[in-house]
């Protein structure tokens, strides 16, 4: 319904409300009574109308502040979704480091084995003095 119509609705209704009211004789009578009834409830009206206002406003705000955090959240979505980015080639780079830190500790544990190949002739000569010695 446009404005227009919901108007001329209101206007009808309200014309017969009050030829209803003043088909009774002592309607005149009572039109103190009549009118302080009409106004108790335009303002119980104008109280309901401005109470759904604050409720309308209240529930602007909420859709304001659910907005700003849809915003937030998108933006924090977005970072987390760049960072994952990063994962795949952080996998690779370790990947390397991991093949190399074997290939080092391959080195390393040659190297001790080393130590002991050429210190063979000493550690026979150490054996033979204590065999000699009967200190085994």
């Amino acid at each position: 319904m446009d404005a227009g119509k919901i108007q001329r609705h209101a206007e009808g209704a309200a014309l017969e409300q009050i030829q209803k009211i003043f088909s009774r004789p002592d309607a005149l009578e009572n039109l103190d009574q009549i009118r302080k009834k009409a106004e108790r409830k335009k303002a119980a009206l104008r109280t309901a109308v401005q109470s759904q206002l604050e409720g309308i406003r209240t529930a602007i705000g909420h859709l304001q502040t659910a907005t700003e955090d849809v915003k937030e959240i998108e933006k924090s979505t977005q970072r987390t979704f760049e960072q994952l980015q990063a994962v795949p080639e952080l996998k690779q780079k370790i990947k390397e480091l991991s093949s190399a830190n074997i290939t080092y500790s391959q080195y390393a544990a040659a190297m001790e084995n080393l130590k002991h190949i050429f210190n063979i002739t000493d550690i026979i000569e150490k054996t033979h003095e204590y065999i000699s010695k009967a200190d085994l």
